[in-house]
């Protein structure tokens, strides 16, 4: 089958459109979700939830859902656009992530150790076991 240059043109088009669609399309359905809603974050003084890098967070989470499965404290939840996150009801049962790292242990993206990269070894309950943390 012969293609024109005009069903060429078009296939090229399209496949550029999806496959810049979804970055545009993150940064607009994550309208609303800020540091406070990333995971393991809970009771942590405002100073530290500020140093959360909220762009790597949402740039590598791949909403699997992993990390909703693995809190024990049922503290993440999925927000309206399907984003694991602490809500305001949750936020408190959430004892952080100087205490606790199941969300992040459990974490296929490394999503949350990004999210979480601007924090000294202190600033951390574990650290990761391949070295990645240190």
């Amino acid at each position: 089958m012969d293609l024109t240059r005009r069903e060429v043109l078009k296939f090229i088009g399209f496949t550029a459109l999806f496959s810049i669609l979804p970055l545009g399309l993150q940064k607009i359905f994550s309208g609303g979700f800020t540091n406070m809603n990333v995971p393991g974050c809970g009771n942590m003084r405002a100073s530290d939830i500020a140093n959360i890098d909220l762009d790597a967070f949402l740039a590598s989470c791949s909403r699997c859902g992993v990390c909703v499965s693995a809190c024990p404290f049922d503290a993440i939840r999925y927000n309206s656009m399907m984003m694991p996150a602490l809500t305001d009801e949750t936020w408190s049962a959430c004892p952080s992530t100087r205490r606790c790292q199941f969300c992040m242990t459990a974490c296929p993206t490394d999503a949350l150790f990004n999210a979480y990269r601007n924090f000294d070894k202190s600033g951390l309950a574990v650290n990761r076991i391949d070295g990645g943390g240190s």
